[in-house]
């Protein structure tokens, strides 16, 4: 526990803040115990995958599941950009809680156990009492869809309202922002350079007054810096792209509100809410908008052009473009060839391309129930006796003991 955080400034608005500010209230990480870590907790002891000992072991928060450790890069990862977790089956860790190892942009709540914990350590713990107050102010800034953007236009304008403040409210600006119209609790403001930057809005409220501030965006973004990933990929294979934002002033922004990317053929296509089809003869990704994606290259060897570019109220940025083929050794080479597929009476598994040891092969159904389980070591060709099973699609998990290779199975007699 401490009464002192200190965020680095392009930290301040991602999810970093609050998983600071959650060890500062007496929050361990989720994998604390399960995942051994240094410090003055020397009686930690691991979580068991059922969550049993919950209250005893681990971040001894009993709602929070056992937690191996997540990584979200190298040989270990765990993790994808889509927060699906791949490793160990015997976990089922909160991919989206603040306290874990995922992706910034996974970690989006603590558990109700989380939340009381942090409030006992505000209540009885003698090192923050002096940090609790019954004045604190409540007073927030918004602007509509919650896009703090301001253009340089008389028509595309952008309303920002101050809410739980109580009157009279002083409405202050940044010079590289004017006040197109002042409604008390609400401005309309437009910015008044082409220049691609923050400006500040500041409302003074209440009496004695207090001061609440936000930085808004000005004009289109400013671009993307790069972007990276494989040139050259395998057929129905699944690969990483990213865009790196070139941002102002260090400050981890560059004035998106979202990012939208486009695929070699045909170029838009995503999935929403769909269930994932392995066999789609173009590339696809699931429907998201940050700065990174994981696509699926498809099934009918498309090449074209990887696009992506940050977008908001105001316009488009420019784009980022790299040309992509298929080709031999191409990244995404699946480590397991699954024969024939469709499958009658029997799978056949090429395991060569996996590492030696015990290879943890499970069969899904399309409800997620197993419906095959087998240890295999050291051994190239598994089969698996299919006859018995019902048409229809299956899911395949191949576990190293550090990744989950997935194929899609059809079963049709």
């Amino acid at each position: 526990m401490s009464k002192r955080l200190v965020i680095a400034n392009s930290f301040v608005l991602q999810s970093t803040t609050p998983h600071e500010l959650g060890h500062c209230l007496n929050l361990y990480h989720t994998h604390h115990g399960t995942y051994y870590e240094s410090g003055s907790d020397t009686g930690q002891c691991p979580e068991l995958p059922n969550g049993s000992n919950g209250n005893a072991c681990g971040d001894y928060v009993s709602d929070t599941p056992a937690d191996p450790r997540l990584f979200t890069t190298g040989t270990n990862q765990n993790v994808t950009i889509n927060c699906i977790y791949t490793g160990d089956s015997y976990y089922n860790p909160d991919t989206n809680n603040i306290l874990s190892y995922s992706f910034k942009t996974c970690r989006t709540h603590f558990s109700n156990g989380q939340g009381q914990r942090m409030r006992d350590a505000l209540m009885y713990d003698p090192i923050l009492q002096n940090v609790i107050s019954n004045s604190c102010s409540l007073a927030q800034i918004e602007a509509e869809n919650n896009e703090f953007t301001a253009c340089n236009s008389n028509t595309n304008t952008t309303t920002i309202s101050i809410t739980d403040g109580s009157p009279p409210y002083n409405w202050t600006v940044s010079t590289n922002i004017s006040i197109v119209q002042n409604n008390g609790s609400n401005i309309v403001i437009k910015a008044n350079t082409w220049d691609k930057e923050f400006g500040t809005v500041s409302c003074a409220y209440g009496s004695p007054p207090q001061t609440v501030s936000k930085q808004v965006w000005l004009n289109r973004p400013l671009g993307l810096q790069s972007l990276s990933g494989p040139e050259v990929v395998s057929n129905n294979s699944v690969v990483n792209y990213i865009a790196t934002p070139n941002e102002f002033q260090n400050t981890g922004k560059d004035g998106s509100q979202k990012y939208i990317w486009w695929l070699p053929h045909p170029f838009d296509i995503v999935m929403s809410g769909e269930s994932p089809n392995y066999f789609n003869p173009n590339w696809w990704f699931f429907e998201q908008y940050g700065s990174q994606i994981q696509a699926t290259t498809g099934t009918d060897g498309n090449n074209g052009y990887v696009q992506v570019w940050g977008v908001n109220k105001c316009g488009n940025s420019g784009a980022e473009i790299m040309w992509v083929e298929h080709g031999s050794g191409g990244s995404g080479t699946p480590r397991i060839v699954v024969y024939p597929n469709e499958a009658d009476e029997e799978l056949n598994l090429d395991l060569s391309n996996m590492p030696n040891g015990t290879l943890y092969v499970y069969l899904y159904d399309s409800s997620y129930n197993i419906v095959y389980y087998d240890e295999q070591t050291n051994d190239t060709l598994k089969t698996i006796n299919t006859l018995g099973l019902d048409e229809g699609i299956y899911y395949l998990h191949v576990y190293d003991g550090v990744t989950i290779e997935i194929k899609q199975i059809i079963i049709n007699h």
